[in-house]
């Protein structure tokens, strides 16, 4: 029988997501149901791989040979409503891409989560990202297509917030090795780990699937204990998993499906009402309209290695920290921040977000005030706004940046 869910199209909002740290970069690591995200939006720029025409003598006009080089890196990005566990000492879902973003990490138990620069080389790790698209209901193990990036490193992370939604946080970055992931069917009797299929384009080294009744394409036959099976290479027709299906060949039979397998995922917290929270410019209270953070790490990815067709790791570059808030001018102490332009001391923009524990984020940003006009076309209200440039304690610091979760 055919797969019944073969043609269904896939919805976006059933999408479930996982970002799983990898020990080792590039090396892909499974979604476990903890490494899950709730996102906003997002996705991974699916890569292109650099073909490069062979510019050799030859009698036609015409393009005869070619051959690939190097993949380029693969963009992604995702974007968040910023929401901690809602437990203290329990780190946020998005755990793996705060510390890919910074680096350095402190769990506190039962107290807070901690997050500061590093300089460490290679300090700031890489991750796997999963990108699945159920076919059935949303607890379904098996979906409709699975998209993984090995080797994703953060470039670029950034806090947004105003009074009127939920503070939103953002990465952004590339990976190395891009693998796409399809639903097809048995063809043949199964011979332990190796498994044929009718259409083998649908699959790559490194997918991760499993199997399904195909009576009606949903119900589960194995999925290698709740760890989904990897495909370690494919020859032909034939995928070779990581290990034989339990009781293989007789629990696999022909026309049941392989399909793309993700765990279900597991979630906590909720976003932080842009209502509860405070902020102080130098120590002194300040009523933002809108404000932002952000780093930018300037990673520069070894991809033009020879006898490598991915990236293969990276190093960090210069660090670069910027903030900006903008908020309405008035007579008294909020002139402060604008006096800050004129001698470049060293101030400290602290933002609270939330105010019941287990969900409260709090971001400091140590720097100078650079300069920027007022904006007087809003309203009658002068809207002043405060740029700055996030600069280390000294030269052995990097400390200009911190994010607790308390």
């Amino acid at each position: 029988m055919a797969d019944t869910l073969l043609n269904k199209a896939g919805l976006n909002r059933k999408r479930r997501v996982f970002f799983s740290p990898e020990t080792t970069y590039g090396t892909m690591v499974k979604p476990a149901a903890t490494d899950a995200a709730k996102i906003r939006s997002g996705m991974i720029n699916a890569h292109k791989p650099s073909r490069v025409d062979v510019e050799e003598n030859r009698s036609t006009r015409s393009i005869v040979h070619r051959y690939t080089a190097n993949t380029p890196p693969t963009p992604w990005e995702y974007e968040f409503d910023l929401r901690p566990s809602g437990t203290r000492g329990t780190p946020p879902d998005i755990h793996p891409l705060i510390k890919a973003a910074m680096g350095t990490y402190v769990n506190t138990p039962a107290t807070s989560d901690v997050y500061t620069l590093s300089d460490a080389v290679n300090g700031l790790g890489s991750f796997s990202i999963h990108d699945f698209v159920e076919a059935g209901t949303y607890a379904d193990k098996h979906g409709q297509q699975l998209e993984t990036l090995t080797g994703a490193t953060v470039e670029e992370m950034t806090i947004t917030g105003n009074g009127t939604e939920a503070p939103k946080i953002k990465f952004s970055g590339t990976g190395s090795k891009y693998v796409l992931t399809g639903r097809d069917a048995v063809d043949g009797a199964p011979a332990g780990a190796a498994i044929t299929v009718n259409e083998v384009s649908k699959y790559r080294a490194g997918s991760i699937v499993a199997f399904c009744e195909a009576a009606d394409g949903t119900t589960l036959v194995d999925d290698n204990t709740g760890a989904g099976f990897a495909v370690s290479s494919i020859t032909g027709s034939v995928l070779t998993l990581e290990n034989a299906p339990t009781g293989a060949p007789s629990v696999l039979v022909t026309t049941d499906i392989v399909a793309p397998w993700a765990p279900t995922e597991s979630v906590a917290g909720s976003p932080i009402d842009p209502c509860l929270g405070s902020m102080t410019f130098g120590g002194v209270a300040i009523q933002p309209i809108e404000y932002q953070i952000t780093i930018k790490n300037n990673l520069k990815i070894y991809d033009n290695q020879s006898f490598e067709r991915y990236a293969s790791g990276y190093h960090e570059g210069y660090r670069e920290v910027t903030g900006r808030f903008t908020y309405r001018l008035k007579t008294g102490s909020l002139f402060s921040a604008l006096a800050q332009r004129d001698d470049f001391s060293a101030v400290t923009l602290t933002i609270v977000l939330g105010s019941v524990a287990g969900s409260i984020a709090t971001i400091a940003l140590k720097g100078e005030v650079d300069f920027d006009n007022f904006d007087r076309s809003v309203d009658e209200t002068v809207i002043a706004t405060i740029p700055m440039r996030g600069v280390a304690s000294g030269d052995n610091a990097a400390d200009e940046l911190a994010i607790a979760l308390t």
